[in-house]
């Protein structure tokens, strides 16, 4: 699928080359920030919707094993490199280091954790409103060097003394239990 604006310069032939996207935010495949940027804004889009989904995996119910709790993996990377590859056929592309990056933090991260990488940590503390812990650092990828890497644990909510709050991990209640499962 391409974004209505490439789509609409293909259309006219206007020629079209990759573009670096400073102000972008990777969540595995998923991309904010691309190809209308929003300035910083791709952060806290990008580790909104991780933890909304870390969220939901951690109430889901697998129906045929009730026992077992769906776990994911997140990771998150800033800027990225995007483009149309190919005319006949063409596609939309993220590439590059940034791509690379972004799915080491995902298959270097822990079931129902979010990591990020320092890029990411440091947009989503200018943006704030964000609990972030160091992880520590780890060789990422082999040839790549060590990373500082840091989780990415919740939002940060002002209760009586003021103090982030870290989320709930208790699973709740399934408010709409699917009768026979």
């Amino acid at each position: 699928m391409l974004p209505k604006q490439v789509a609409d310069d293909l259309r006219q032939g206007k020629p079209l080359q990759a573009q670096s996207y400073v102000s972008a935010t990777v969540f595995f495949m998923v991309v904010s920030g691309v190809p209308q940027e929003n300035g910083i804004l791709h952060a806290s889009e990008i580790a909104s919707m991780a933890l909304d989904l870390v969220g939901v995996c951690r109430t889901f119910r697998i129906p045929h094993k009730p026992g077992m709790q769906l776990q994911i993996r997140a990771g998150i990377h800033s800027p990225v490199v995007a483009g149309v590859v190919g005319t006949k056929m063409p596609r939309y592309c993220l590439f590059g280091d940034t791509v690379n990056t972004s799915s080491r933090m995902e298959s270097t991260s822990l079931a129902l954790k979010i990591q990020c990488s320092s890029s990411a940590f440091y947009l989503l503390e200018e943006i704030g409103g964000y609990v972030l812990e160091c992880r520590g650092t780890l060789q990422v990828k082999q040839g790549k060097g060590d990373m500082v890497t840091y989780w990415l644990e919740g939002k940060k909510t002002t209760g009586p003394d003021s103090r982030p709050a870290k989320p709930n991990t208790e699973p709740e209640k399934d408010p709409f239990p699917v009768p026979g499962f």
